[in-house]
């Protein structure tokens, strides 16, 4: 899905129709690093009231609010290639705009993911530890797995 609003507009019916027949559903989302400060709006409580909404009953669903942009996560496996530290890539407002688009190939515009799958391959290459100590909204994701795959 694309846009916040439209997440919002479809979650209930992507948990009614997923959550039965998989083990565990994760709703990812960006929090543009801005989320719920200076009167703005509040995305992953949004979230997590649209999913209380639901009449699903859903208790396999985790929920990612992505601090910056997912694509975040993409960048980790090409960090070497980005010209800033990691911890001012993780600050920075756009890193889509500013990091992410400068690592993608001629190839990966052409992709329907837009070279995503590609960088993520990259970004887990060396494994889930790296990029969740990189990451601690991954540590927290980690977390919250174990809780709903051990119920």
């Amino acid at each position: 899905m694309s846009g916040f609003s439209t997440l919002l507009t479809n979650l209930c019916a992507v948990v009614t129709r997923y959550h039965k027949t998989v083990d565990l559903v994760v709703v990812a989302f960006d929090l543009d690093g801005e989320d719920g400060l200076e009167g703005r709006p509040d995305k992953a409580a949004r979230v997590r009231r649209a999913l209380r909404e639901c009449d699903a009953g859903a208790v396999n669903v985790v929920l990612l609010g992505c601090v910056m942009e997912a694509e975040i996560y993409a960048i980790w496996g090409q960090r070497s290639a980005i010209p800033v530290s990691w911890s001012d890539a993780r600050a920075e407002p756009d890193p889509k705009e500013q990091f992410f688009d400068g690592l993608l190939r001629k190839e990966d515009r052409l992709a329907s993911d837009g070279g995503r799958t590609r960088l993520m391959k990259d970004s887990l290459g060396s494994g889930w530890g790296g990029l969740s100590t990189a990451c601690p909204e991954l540590q927290q994701l980690t977390a919250d797995l174990r809780v709903v795959l051990q119920r």
